[in-house]
Order: structure tokens, then C-alpha cells, then sequence
């Protein structure tokens, strides 16, 4: 288990043996000084005690930016919390202390040669024109905090595996510099939505005047001054050893926006759009049905359809095939009948009939209406998916052709071995031919071209002249004409033979062509962005129906709608083959190129993604081909306010409860989301794999006890300040513990400091409520202080039931 440790100083070298103690105030000297015993000549009886003068902050000039490891906020940060207190961490343990020429006091209070100041970011404040001296900062003095304070805001920090005792520190101090940082906090308040500028400043007025290279005086060194007081101009010029800007935004930090969250059951009209179905038109007469719900692809776990899903296949599924399948004359267009491509069926079978799937998705309006939302998002978005196919097959048939040219048998596809086998076998049959049947001396002459200056002699132009049939050597041999002996005669392949081998290499070509038509057919272009983003953004009320229902600050349940989800999918890949036929895209029309609607996590490819619909079972239902889900929906948590906006980042898992002194509490059995999606700026909805059953649970202690949500805030480096909570300041007794205190506690306005003298200063309390926790003084020194302030990660559980029906008695 790693421990961190705040510490209210560190000092090291000759800097840890000065003799005076600070006293927080006037009364210190401005510099320094350690005696030294020097020997000379190695002999002890030579010695002499010779004065050092160790460096103090009259001496520093400026700091190497590489000795600063973190701020917080980060430079040109926007949106900060203003509730946080500003922070600059060095590398060095010692470092706020190094030039500080004086020791801790018995409580261990010190302060620092350097401190931390934010002031409003305005024009002139901060001068960079001259590069041979350090940034100056002109700053109002009512922005500047105490320097009588400055003691509490400046510790070490030493991060150990478990034990914290004294001997593990300093070695940790002196060896482990990887496991030590030392820290300055400013105890400014922040207001929103304002623009900062963070400047590490002297804190004495020896190191100002060093700073701006002014000449220090007698006195700097007698007495060690502050770099500004009550008694300042109202403007004070400092010299800035590192300074950056932020913007804060909106108040409200994670646990305050998690706090106004609340548990709400959303409606059963939540998630359902009201449907028309009492005449339906096309030729259908009236139902007599009335109004139907059309559940969206997110609704309530207590919605129920009305009238029921049986009821409306069974007054409008006989009507409506008629008309797909052309029987009603009444129809001169049909409606599109969706995915019958993806079977081998001429037309939709009844209902009941396989292909079940095939039969609920056109028969039932409510499920043709998804798919027709599916059909119009291609249509809106035709151009950039016809672009993106014509762009995948090139590179298919770029891959398909660099294969081809390679010789590993592995690699080959079932084409390349087709096309290898046709050239042989045609290659073979004309060596058997035309090759083997010719003596040396032809096969010389026929080869003679393609071997160049190492062609021999009798592959030489003239030579063949002399030697053709009915040349001069051919006469002279067989006389007045008579042929010559065959061993001299080139015999040319017969034109029947040549005819042949050409017919044979056409052949070849067209096989080849129609392998690659047949390969460019089976090859279907894919889509992987999520479609619910399309669904919403071309028809927001269809993601989920009623959402502008929704009250802010709302935390709900909801569940998936997998018919609805399968429906809008088929309809996307129905009407792009459409398309694809359209443009002569080669596509034999049974491609999936949409399978994930939801944005599932990376390694979680299947979650939130339907099968192949060429592979859809014949007896299956729509609903069904979602992997991982079965017939069931999943659980979906919907987060409505600005915690997620401000947070993206932060941590929401489902966590299994557990039996505890007869009460539920979360347990350690914890599973992420499936898929996540948004919706407008302020909605945010997470989906689990759980049934709703399992998440309710029960509140007998003999059953199981259900299923928790958790919001956490992102584990992060320590970060300080107190809690924003629009309140009146309470009573000193009314806060049990450190971490309950808000901004209306310890400030008195909107834009003053944490004073550590008041009405809290040597008040005693634990660091966490409702725990047993060390307690701790308030002012005590800066590691007191830093750990009253540290804000640590906030979680939040509230279990299913809040949402949910209770079980049944």
C-alpha cells in the first residue's frame, strides 16, 4: 500500500545547522552564517575556526524552470474549478526552505524564501520586455496574501510503501528523490470564470530587491524584512522567478456537482413516441387500434408498449404483406421489403414463418418505421459512404494484387492458386506443342531473340537467311529447289496450333476476370462508428423519445431496446446495398456494413454490435443478434447535469452489493460499462450488462442484494481547497470533521484568503467524517494545513433500488 506523508519542512546540508529559529515575524537576520573548523596541514593541533556565510534570499537571482515538476492548474488550463487552490511542486525536497537563513520553531513552522501568489490576469500586469532581467509583476496589494502566513503553506511531501516511521522517511529523503516533492499552495480564493496569472514571487524583500537587481543595503542583512505588508504601496513591484495563466469556469467542483444529482424513477412515457395505427392508409383499412407506442432505442425499464405488440402484428401483418408481396392491387408502388436479400426467400413469409426475423421486421409498422429511419440516415449521409466504399475496395483490390505477386503459399487466397494452376497448365501445353517437338538448332533459332550479344552464331539473322528453306545453302544441297535436310529447317509452329494457344490464353483471361468480378462481389465495404451518433444527430427524438422530460441534475435508470436498435441497423444495410447497386458498386447485396451501434470501449469490439445479418438464424426474432445479450436489454445509466461534462473523465462502474450488518454496501465485484454515449451538452448515458432483476435485488438478507452505481472522481496528484456549497458559514461545534468545511467557513468574501488565524485557528477535529481518522489542529504547520485542505477523490454509490420498483411481497 503506497502512504503519503506531508511534511512542514525539510532541510538539508549546512542549511539544517542554522542556530537561529524563526520567529514568523521581525527579529531575523537577513543573512546567515556557520563556523568552520579548518586544520592545517592534517595536524589537529593547527586549527581555526573560519565564518561561512551560507546564501540567503538576497543571493538568488532567478531559478532553473527544470526544478519545478508540476503545477496545478496546468498552463493555459480552461474550465479549472475555482474551488481548488493553485499550487506550484519542486523537485527538491528542501527547496522553499534552502535559502531560508534561519531554523523550524518547535512546532515546526518556517517560512519559505519563495511563495506562491494568483492575481487577476489584466493589461501591464506582468512585464516580460527585458530578457537580461527576470519577468516583473505589478500586483495589487489587496490580491496578495499574508506573508505572516507564508509558514503554512509551503511543505515536503514523501510517498512510502506502508510504513511512515521517521527511519523510512530520510531514507526515502535521501535516496528515493523519485518518491519526494516539496509544494507551495497560494491560499487565494478563485471566482469563476476568470482569468489568473500564477507567478512564483521572493517572499522577502532581500530577494525582491536581488530579484529587480537593485543594490541590497546594510540593513537587508540585519534584518530579515517581508517582501510586502499591511503598510506597502497598493501596488508592489516583484521580480517573477515562473509564472503561467488559467481561466476557471462555472463553480462547483465533482463532489459538489455529484451532490446535486438525485435519484429520480423516470415514467413509463419516457422513451415511447405515440403512433398513429388507426388507418394506416395503403390500401389498409382502419384497425380500430388507435394509438400505438413506439418504444426508441433507449426507454424506460417500466414502459410498456400500448396496445400490445400481438395486437397490432395481428390486425396489420396479413394487410401488409399483401401489399409487399404485390397482392393488393389497390398498391401500384410497394413499401421496400426489408433484408430479403440476406435470405434466399422470394418474399416475406407469413408471420411465424421462417425467417421470423424477416417477417417481424416488415409486418409490424412500428419495427418498418426504425428500419425506415435507418434507410433515410443513408440517404442523408449517401455521399460520404459511397466515397469511403470506392476508397476500401481500392485498397482491397491494391492488397488482393500485392498478394498475388508474392510466393507465399500461406498467404495465398483460393484466386492467386486458380490463376497460377491456369498459367501452368497453359504454359505446359504449349511447351508440349511447339517446345519439345523442335530439334537444337530450331530452338536455338526461336530463342535467339530473347538472348541477346549471347545468342550464338546460328541464331544470327544472316545465318538464318543462308539457312531457310529454299535458301541458297537449301538449294545448293537438294538442288534446283529440293528442300533441305531437316536438321537445317525451322519449322514454324502450324497456324491452327498458334490460333489455339491464343484461344487458350483468352480463356485464361476471362477466368481471371470473372475471379476477380466474383472476389470484388463477396468483398462488402465496413462502417465502425458507432450509428447511434447518426440516429441522434438526424433524428435526436428517436435515441430517446422524451428526454426533453428529463429535469437537470437528474441520475435515472433506463434499458436498451434491442428490437428497435436491430430494426434501424437492418434498415442501414438494406438501403446501402440499394445504394451500392445504384452507383455499379460490385456487391452481391448481402454485406453487413453496419454492425455497431453503440460506442463500446476499446477490447470490447462485439459489445454494443449486432452478428452478420447474412448469418441471423431462420428462427430467430428481431432482438436477438446482439452478442452477449440474448433476448435481454441491458441496463442504462443516465447521467443528466453538468458532472460529466465538467468530468469526462471520471470513473462510473456498476458494483455488485454486498450483505453487511443486515444492510446493503457496495462490494468489490465491480464491471464497467458496455457502451457509452451522449446526447446535447448535459446528457450522458452508460450501458451495463444487467437485467433489471439483477440490479434491483432484494432486501431480504437471504437473497442476493442487487447491484450498485458508482461515480468516482479520477484519481489524481494531491490537489487542495475546500468544499463550494452555497450556504451560510457554520458554527465552529457544527462541523464534525476537516473535510466538511466549505469556502462560506474560512473565507469571509469571494476573493480573500485562507486566513490560519481565526476562529478555527488550535481547533482540533478528525480529517474524515463518518470513519475513524487521525485527528488534527488547524494551524498547527504547513503539513497540518495541507492535510486539513487535500480534496481527496470523491465517489458516490446509489443502488438500483432507488430507481426501480420494489420486489414483489
Amino acid at each position: 500500500m503506497t502512504v503519503r506523508t506531508f511534511l512542514p519542512w525539510v532541510r538539508q546540508g549546512l542549511a539544517a545547522s542554522t542556530a537561529r529559529v524563526d520567529t514568523l515575524g521581525a527579529g531575523v537576520a537577513g543573512s546567515a552564517q556557520r563556523p568552520l573548523t579548518a586544520t592545517v596541514n592534517a595536524r589537529r593541533d593547527a586549527t581555526a575556526d573560519v565564518p561561512v556565510r551560507l546564501l540567503g534570499p538576497g543571493d538568488v537571482t532567478g531559478i532553473d524552470p527544470q526544478e519545478i515538476v508540476r503545477t496545478d492548474p496546468r498552463p493555459f488550463a480552461s474550465d479549472v474549478e475555482p474551488n481548488y487552490l493553485a499550487l506550484v511542486e519542486f523537485d527538491p525536497p528542501d527547496f522553499p526552505w534552502l535559502f531560508t537563513p534561519a531554523r523550524a520553531d518547535a512546532a515546526g513552522r518556517i517560512r519559505p524564501w519563495l511563495v506562491l501568489v494568483v492575481v487577476e490576469k489584466r493589461d501591464r500586469v506582468l512585464d516580460t520586455a527585458r530578457r537580461d532581467r527576470l519577468p516583473t509583476l505589478r500586483a495589487p496589494r489587496a490580491e496578495l496574501s499574508d506573508l505572516g502566513e507564508s509558514w503554512a503553506w509551503a511543505h515536503a511531501q514523501v510517498t512510502t510503501d506502508g510504513a511512515t516511521d521517521r527511519a523510512r522517511l530520510e531514507r526515502a529523503i535521501a535516496s528515493r528523490s523519485e518518491r519526494t516533492v516539496s509544494r507551495i499552495v497560494c491560499p487565494r480564493r478563485l471566482r469563476p470564470q476568470v482569468t489568473y496569472l500564477a507567478c512564483v514571487v521572493p517572499a522577502f524583500e532581500a530577494g525582491r530587491k536581488a530579484g529587480l537587481g537593485e543594490h541590497l543595503v546594510a540593513a537587508d542583512l540585519v534584518e530579515l524584512g517581508p517582501a510586502w505588508s499591511g503598510g506597502s504601496p497598493d501596488t508592489v513591484l516583484l521580480p517573477v522567478y515562473h509564472h503561467w495563466e488559467f481561466t476557471t469556469g462555472v463553480g462547483g467542483d465533482f463532489e459538489s456537482l455529484a451532490r446535486r444529482l438525485r435519484p429520480r424513477a423516470l415514467p413509463p412515457s419516457v422513451g415511447v413516441l405515440r403512433l398513429d395505427v388507426s388507418n394506416p392508409r395503403w390500401g389498409l383499412q382502419a384497425t380500430g387500434l388507435g394509438v400505438a407506442e413506439l418504444e426508441g432505442a433507449l426507454r424506460s425499464p417500466t414502459g410498456l408498449a400500448k396496445p400490445p405488440r400481438e395486437t397490432v402484428e395481428a390486425a396489420l401483418a396479413q394487410p401488409l404483406r399483401a401489399i409487399l408481396t404485390g397482392a393488393n392491387a389497390a398498391s401500384e408502388l410497394t413499401p421496400p421489403s426489408y433484408g430479403l436479400w440476406y435470405t434466399n426467400e422470394a418474399a416475406v413469409p407469413p408471420p411465424g414463418t421462417p425467417p421470423r426475423w424477416l417477417s417481424d421486421v416488415n409486418l409490424d409498422p412500428r419495427d418498418r418505421l426504425a428500419a425506415g429511419l435507418g434507410t433515410s440516415v443513408v440517404r442523408y449521409e449517401q455521399e460520404r459512404l459511397m466515397a469511403s466504399a470506392w476508397e476500401q475496395l481500392a485498397e482491397h483490390r491494391h492488397a488482393c494484387e500485392k498478394a498475388r505477386l508474392t510466393n507465399a503459399a500461406a498467404s495465398d487466397t483460393q484466386e492467386q492458386l486458380s490463376r497460377r494452376q491456369l498459367a501452368e497448365e497453359v504454359a505446359a501445353a504449349l511447351q508440349e506443342k511447339h517446345v519439345q517437338p523442335m530439334r537444337p538448332d530450331q530452338l536455338v533459332q526461336v530463342a535467339g531473340p530473347a538472348l541477346g550479344d549471347a545468342a550464338p552464331t546460328q541464331a544470327d539473322p544472316a545465318f538464318r537467311r543462308l539457312m531457310r528453306p529454299g535458301g541458297p545453302v537449301a538449294a545448293r544441297a537438294g538442288g534446283d529447289g529440293a528442300p533441305a535436310e531437316p536438321s537445317s529447317v525451322h519449322a514454324a509452329a502450324p497456324p491452327e496450333e498458334a490460333a489455339a494457344a491464343e484461344i487458350a490464353l483468352s480463356v485464361a483471361q476471362e477466368e481471371l476476370g470473372r475471379t476477380r468480378a466474383t472476389e470484388d462481389e463477396r468483398f462488402a465495404p465496413t462502417f465502425s462508428q458507432p450509428m447511434y451518433e447518426s440516429l441522434r444527430d438526424w433524428h435526436e427524438g428517436m435515441l430517446l423519445p422524451g428526454l426533453d422530460g428529463v429535469p437537470p441534475n437528474t441520475i435515472a435508470l433506463l434499458e436498451t431496446n434491442p428490437r428497435f436498435v436491430e430494426a434501424f441497423m437492418l434498415g442501414l444495410n438494406h438501403e446501402l446495398s440499394r445504394e451500392l447497386v445504384w452507383r455499379g458498386f460490385p456487391t452481391n447485396r448481402r454485406g453487413t456494413y453496419f454492425r455497431r451501434f453503440w460506442a463500446a470501449p476499446a477490447g470490447t469490439a462485439d459489445a454494443g454490435s449486432i452478428t452478420a445479418i447474412e448469418e441471423w438464424p431462420p428462427d430467430s426474432r428481431l432482438g436477438t443478434h446482439m452478442p452477449g445479450t440474448g433476448t435481454a436489454s441491458e441496463l442504462v445509466l443516465l447521467i443528466r447535469g453538468d458532472l460529466l461534462k465538467r468530468f469526462p473523465r471520471a470513473l462510473v462502474s456498476a458494483v455488485e452489493a454486498t450483505w453487511a450488518g443486515g444492510k446493503r454496501v457496495p462490494g468489490t465485484n465491480e464491471r464497467p460499462p458496455t457502451f457509452r454515449g451522449t446526447s446535447g451538452a448535459d446528457v450522458t448515458f452508460l450501458g451495463f450488462r444487467l437485467t433489471e432483476a439483477e440490479a434491483r435485488g432484494s432486501t431480504n438478507p437471504a437473497k442476493h442484494p442487487g447491484w450498485f452505481f458508482v461515480l468516482q472522481e479520477q484519481p489524481s496528484e494531491p490537489r487542495f481547497g475546500f468544499d463550494d456549497e452555497d450556504r451560510p458559514a457554520r458554527a465552529v461545534d457544527a462541523v464534525a470533521a476537516w473535510d466538511e468545511l466549505s469556502w462560506a467557513d474560512v473565507a469571509e468574501d469571494a476573493a480573500s484568503s485562507v486566513r490560519v488565524a481565526g476562529r478555527w485557528a488550535t481547533k482540533r477535529k478528525p480529517l474524515r467524517s463518518g470513519s475513524p481518522s487521525a485527528t488534527v489542529t488547524w494551524g498547527a504547520n504547513s503539513a497540518a494545513m495541507a492535510a486539513i485542505t487535500q480534496q481527496a477523490p470523491f465517489r458516490i454509490a446509489i443502488h438500483a433500488s432507488e430507481w426501480l420498483d420494489k420486489e414483489d411481497a
